[in-house]
């Protein structure tokens, strides 16, 4: 015992915090096979100053959010993925041919699993693949987050319920998560958007979390964002379930023409996180580098808040929008 007058309290209460954290890092590593070594190297205030730039700017990078071994371990569950992709073959965008039936129904459905899409580019006229399956993906989603064990442990982590408490998120639930692919030359152009315009909530609360499995540039397809954009209020387009189902969803409203030169490129090393505002537009250009821009990102809202019933995802009793800090 050593009181608090003592002149070696100081060394004693050093000694003491530095035993516990070694104590708590050592549980940490070793609590299962899938746990990382992480330290969360941000602080509180390090977290309010990035909700400070997230509210003024709407699109915000914090760099080394994930450490090279939690990279890793996302890299091993897309490996897993890749190991275990579907034959089927599906072709989805926002802004593909909407007849597509049997496309549209398989991606209507994909909401509580962890389904394929590939990439419009990757076939000919009559509809025969003209490059390497995997080389021909655009995306897998969207429950990537609650089935892959490697990214499920990414998506309910501990700095991750950090960060959103400290952007005042009350009891955040993550409704979609996709591993998004630009394949060399026939990755997808992402015309500008707001993440809310697909996932509404009243009063909208969707927040993204994008981080690349490598280097995001300018030359092969990072995220670029109009600043401020999110302050309006507005979302001015919603992708809604068609009710006579014919197509199953369409795409009401119009964006208004902004000026495409103050977007601004947001590019981002492997690691990095990028928040991304539901109101903030934002785009991305394709890939045109002989290596591929593959991001996990997945998307979080307001349990609270009015999740729309014309939404294309849904829950389902499968899988409700699991909670990030119950998980």
């Amino acid at each position: 015992y050593v009181s608090c007058q003592s002149p070696d309290h100081k060394y004693w209460l050093y000694k003491y915090r530095k035993f516990s954290l070694s104590l708590h890092l050592f549980a940490a590593k070793t609590h299962s096979d899938l746990s990382c070594y992480e330290i969360n190297h941000l602080t509180e205030m390090d977290y309010q100053k990035y909700y400070e730039k997230y509210q003024e700017d709407g699109c915000i990078k914090i760099e080394n959010f994930l450490t090279s071994e939690e990279v890793e371990l996302m890299k091993q569950g897309l490996a897993d993925l890749m190991e275990n992709m579907t034959e089927d073959v599906h072709v989805h965008s926002a802004y593909s041919d909407p007849k597509r039936k049997k496309d549209e129904e398989y991606y209507i459905n994909s909401a509580d699993k962890i389904a394929y899409f590939f990439e419009g580019d990757a076939f000919d006229s009559d509809g025969n693949m003209i490059v390497e399956k995997k080389k021909a993906l655009n995306k897998i989603a969207y429950a990537v987050h609650w089935w892959n064990p490697q990214f499920k442990q990414i998506s309910f982590s501990r700095k991750v319920k950090d960060l959103l408490r400290t952007f005042e998120y009350k009891d955040p639930v993550i409704c979609q998560s996709m591993l998004i692919f630009k394949n060399p030359k026939i990755g997808e152009v992402f015309r500008p958007h707001q993440d809310s315009t697909f996932l509404y909530t009243e009063p909208p609360s969707s927040i993204g979390l994008w981080t690349p499995l490598e280097d995001a540039t300018v030359e092969n397809g990072c995220l670029w964002f109009l600043p401020g954009s999110h302050k309006s209020g507005k979302i001015y387009q919603r992708y809604e379930r068609n009710p006579d189902k014919d197509p199953f969803m369409v795409m009401r409203g119009d964006l208004p023409d902004f000026d495409q030169d103050k977007y601004v490129p947001i590019p981002a090393k492997k690691g990095d996180l990028v928040l991304i505002h539901g109101s903030v537009l934002h785009k991305s250009a394709r890939n045109n580098t002989d290596k591929p821009r593959i991001v996990y990102t997945f998307h979080a809202v307001e349990k609270g808040n009015k999740w729309s019933e014309l939404n294309w995802i849904q829950a389902t009793d499968k899988l409700p929008f699991p909670s990030i800090y119950d998980n």
